[in-house]
């Protein structure tokens, strides 16, 4: 499944994770699975998508990677 990773800084994680949950509700998309771990220094949020084109649309919207297929 296509999967898109995103980092975050500390001090950004919950207003990016509230605009990636209602950029995904605006859209209709459903991610198949939503994971985010970090360190003190950075957020790592990965979230995989039935579509390649539902991933590299949030993966240019968001400035994330495409790390699976």
């Amino acid at each position: 499944m296509p999967t898109v990773e995103i980092r975050l800084t500390p001090t950004d994680v919950a207003t990016r994770l509230d605009e990636i949950r209602s950029w995904l509700e605006a859209r209709g998309i459903k991610s198949v699975k939503f994971t985010s771990t970090g360190s003190s220094n950075e957020a790592v949020v990965l979230v995989e998508f039935g579509s390649s084109n539902d991933a590299e649309e949030f993966a240019r919207e968001f400035s994330g990677t495409l790390v699976g297929s």
